[in-house]
Order: structure tokens, then sequence, then C-alpha cells
């Protein structure tokens, strides 16, 4: 993997872990408090999660371009990113003023969580898919290790997808376990884009491309007069001569 490349998804894992941080945090130090009372933190916790996701979405759209291996889970990595910065900032923007607005706008502030919690867990089931994807690239491998790896994120990642397509469809608090799926899904997400399981993934993808071109190149070098491809040939002198003067 170029180095550029192999930065680029350290930062994605890094940033990837630091979420799933702050969820347990939030879980640990705000479960029960209400949205007033624990605002300042609340939304400390929130600020620095858009923040976070904005770097997810940025970096994991590079990283679609750069990298030649498991496309498809980059850009799921580019959407969940982009569905989390609307999540959280719904809550971020919302949630206080419809708290502070008494009991009679009760109905509002249920509408709003439970629009939040839609691109929660929608964005936790296209992460979901994305540690399929990356595990799938992992379990094509020949080493052992790194197949059981692949194979773990896989089923995490179907786990992650079905229970928070459900929790999607049923509503707010329907399905148990949907979130905490999606936190595994993004921890074991963020093991494999960050370290070298990922980089041996991508060494195959190049190698299995560079033999396509190898054998491009042979068919061109057979039947083409002039080849500008891979360890092309090119007669200067020829076309000097053949300038128009």
């Amino acid at each position: 993997m170029p180095e550029t490349s192999r930065s680029i998804t350290t930062y994605i894992s890094i940033m990837l872990l630091l979420t799933v941080a702050t969820q347990i945090f939030y879980i640990a130090t705000l479960g029960g408090v209400g949205i007033v009372e624990g605002w300042p933190l609340r939304s400390t916790l929130w600020t620095a999660e858009i923040l976070l996701f904005t770097g997810i979405t940025i970096a994991a759209l590079v990283a679609l371009v750069r990298s030649p291996a498991v496309p498809w889970g980059w850009a799921a990595l580019v959407v969940a990113g982009a569905i989390n910065i609307v999540q959280s900032g719904i809550g971020l923007s919302m949630f206080l003023p419809a708290a502070k607005a008494g009991p009679e706008f009760a109905p509002l502030m249920g509408t709003l969580l439970a629009g939040s919690f839609l691109f929660y867990n929608l964005a936790k089931a296209i992460i979901g898919l994305a540690a399929l994807l990356f595990g799938l690239s992992l379990f094509r491998s020949d080493k052992t290790k790194v197949r059981a790896i692949g194979l773990i994120s896989m089923v995490a990642g179907a786990i992650a997808m079905i229970l928070n397509i459900a929790a999607v469809y049923l509503g707010l608090g329907a399905v148990p376990f949907s979130g905490a799926s999606g936190a595994v899904a993004t921890f074991l997400q963020a093991a494999q884009s960050g370290f070298p399981l990922l980089a041996q993934a991508e060494t195959a993808s190049l190698l299995r491309r560079d033999e396509t071109l190898g054998d491009q190149t042979s068919w061109q070098r057979e039947n083409l007069p002039l080849n500008l491809g891979a360890g092309y040939r090119l007669d200067i002198a020829t076309l000097i001569a053949q300038e128009p003067r």
C-alpha cells in the first residue's frame, strides 16, 4: 500500500475508535440524565462526534479514490459518516430547544428523538456493511489468522446490518442491542482499515491488477504497431521523420 494511503487508513481507524470511545463514555456518564441537566457534556460529545465523522467522511472519500481494494467498503464509510453528521447535528441543534419548550411539546421531542435514532441506526447498518465487505476481502487471504479476523468481521457486520435495519423499520427502542452491534462492527472496521491486514489485501489487489495489465500489454505488443501502455515502445526517430516540414 502506498504510504499516503496507509496514513489515510490509519487516520480513519483512529477516528472510528474515538467514535466508539465517545459512545461508551456517553452511555456511562449520561445514561438517565436529562437533556437540560446534562447539556454541557452532551453538547461537547456531540460536537466532537460531528468533527470525527466529518473527518471520517473526508478521509474515506480520499481512500475510495486512492485505494485499489474494497471500493464498496470505502463508499459505505463515506455514506455512514455523512449520515452520522446529520444524526449528531439533529441532537446538537434541536434537542435543547425542544426540551426547554415544556411538556406540551413532548410529542415534538419524541419525533426529533425518533428521527435522530433512525439516522443513528441507518448509519450503524451501513458501517456493518463496510465491516462485512472489508471482512470478505480479508477472508480471501491465504493466511489462517487473517481469514479468521475476516470471518469475525463478516459475521459482526451482518448482525449489525440485520439488527439496525430492523431498528430503522420498527422504530426507537424496538430492537435490543442494535446500537451495541453497530459499535462492535465499528470497532472491527477500525481494526481492519488501519493496520497491515488491509495492506495485505490491497497488495493482492495490486498484483491482480498488474497481472491483468501485463496480459493486456502482451496483447498490445503483438497486435499494435504503436504501444502506449505499460512498457511502451515508441520510435521517436520515425515520428520526427514523418513530421510535416
